[in-house]
């Protein structure tokens, strides 16, 4: 067993983006299946995290209508309460020394989860829907 193949067994895909920026591919999704995924820029002794905006992308593509900055709120408040920002870019983001790297990215993925469920309460999806969801895309 190697650490490369058990992060691919686990679902996580990994690609090198640029000189600094790796793209990481969870194997969380959305509620219609579409990949959880972030980038992470290293800089120096620090680490930035982000969505390049594809989260509010993604939701405003499911309906919400966020076209109105005030309708950010809870978007903005969920994303805050794990220590992360909503830019007005819609880029979700934040930032951490490189040696607390890897509970920042577990943070950055509860907080994607945490979306995650709010989409599914302003879909109304019941567990039974999101069960035939998760179980089609196998």
């Amino acid at each position: 067993m190697s650490c490369e193949a058990l992060v691919q067994r686990l679902g996580y895909d990994c690609r090198d983006v640029g000189d600094r920026i790796i793209a990481i591919a969870t194997p969380f999704s959305f509620p219609d299946g579409e990949t959880i995924q972030f980038f992470l820029d290293e800089n120096g002794d620090e680490v930035v995290i982000h969505d390049n905006a594809d989260t509010v992308a993604h939701l405003m593509g499911m309906g919400w209508e966020l076209d109105d900055r005030k309708k950010w709120r809870s978007l903005k408040n969920t994303v805050a309460a794990f220590g992360y920002e909503l830019a007005d870019s819609g880029i979700i983001s934040g930032r951490s020394p490189k040696a607390m790297e890897g509970d920042f990215i577990a943070r950055y993925v509860a907080t994607m989860l945490a979306v995650v469920d709010m989409e599914r309460e302003y879909l109304g999806l019941s567990d039974e829907q999101i069960a035939f969801v998760e179980e089609v895309e196998i």
